[in-house]
């Protein structure tokens, strides 16, 4: 509710960070595992019955739609497949076969597929060697750059590709009716 009313004040307009999956416990412990340090975040507090669509935050319960339309949430998608993660990160560290059958089957009405700069990166830009427990910085770019660019021609059969902040504006255009 905090970081919710935090982005309003900042005049946000939009935030993907909700998320939940039954593998939600198994990330931390594989992040505990690889960085030795805690991980604490809100996921594992939200649970199966946050929103899987894009809503209007509550203003006293991030978890539930409310009238405030200043900040739009859009969740995370998750996989058909045991509701793992649904993002570009994710996917380069599946083997092969499992990335193209977890995009191939995705059936979500709205699907923000999240990418982040390190995943355009690798050993070779220079990062300290203690960044190498990132499940993805040891992957050369040219093989990550390869699998992303055959998941976004996959993804574009079924969806229409937008950035975020034109996907809000559309959104917030077809829900004010």
């Amino acid at each position: 509710d905090r970081l919710i009313r935090t982005l309003r004040e900042l005049s946000f307009t939009y935030d993907s960070s909700v998320f939940w999956s039954p593998a939600t416990a198994l990330m931390k412990f594989y992040h505990r595992i690889k960085s030795k340090t805690s991980f604490r975040d809100s996921y594992g507090e939200s649970g199966p019955l946050v929103p899987n669509h894009p809503y209007f935050p509550a203003a006293n319960n991030w978890k539930r739609e409310g009238a405030d339309r200043s900040l739009l949430e859009i969740p995370l998608p998750r996989s058909p497949f045991l509701l793992t993660p649904f993002y570009n990160n994710f996917h380069l560290s599946l083997p092969e076969f499992f990335r193209i059958l977890d995009v191939e089957f995705s059936r979500s009405q709205y699907l923000v597929y999240l990418f982040h700069l390190i995943e355009f990166c690798d050993m070779n830009d220079g990062f300290s060697p203690a960044l190498g427990v990132h499940p993805n910085l040891t992957s050369p770019v040219a093989v990550k750059i390869g699998r992303m660019r055959d998941t976004l021609r996959r993804l574009r059969r079924r969806y229409r590709v937008m950035r975020t902040d034109q996907f809000v504006e559309r959104y917030r255009g077809n829900s004010c009716a």
